[in-house]
């Protein structure tokens, strides 16, 4: 009879443990992430030591200022020397990934949404079969699951890389 017992009880707590330690898809989903971040701060030191080679390290986005990149034919804009935080002038053409604002109908592209805030212009890359429908992608730079591309503020500045995991 104990030894019954004692089987129930430690069925019922690895029922309970159980889904805290196997989150495949989550820890699947962070990874890849951290990939994409991986990814966007290499490629933006390219684009970075490029500018600095052209001598538009120091050139706001106003300037108009642009490097080659080996993912583009089409130049990537620079700010202050790093890609510029608009995906179709900069960061989504130093990476040249496959990715769309509208994601595709069977929700497999990679999503991504530019947006300025305070002068500073980012994109949020996501996961697009996270959602439903386009109407239920509301993200905002604290949204879970998603990549941040934050262009620098200032001269000499980094650019603000960063992923808020999945949950």
């Amino acid at each position: 009879m104990e030894l019954i017992v004692v089987i129930i009880i430690i069925a019922l707590l690895a029922v309970t443990a159980l889904p805290k330690f196997v989150n495949l898809q989550t820890d699947a989903r962070d990874a890849s992430l951290a990939g994409v971040k991986s990814a966007l701060e290499s490629q933006a030191s390219l684009i970075y030591g490029r500018a600095v080679v052209k001598g538009v390290e120091i050139d706001d986005k106003t300037a108009g200022s642009f490097v080659e990149a080996e993912s583009s034919a089409d130049p990537v804009f620079t700010h202050f020397g790093y890609p510029v935080g608009n995906y179709d002038e900069g960061v989504g053409r130093a990476m040249n990934i496959r990715s769309s604002e509208t994601p595709n109908a069977d929700r497999t592209e990679f999503g991504h949404i530019t947006d300025e805030e305070s002068g500073i212009t980012y994109t949020l890359f996501f996961f697009t079969k996270r959602f439903k429908s386009d109407a239920d992608i509301a993200l905002t730079l604290t949204s879970e699951c998603i990549v941040v591309y934050e262009e620098p503020e200032n001269v000499g500045e980094l650019p603000d890389i960063y992923v808020n995991p999945c949950t």
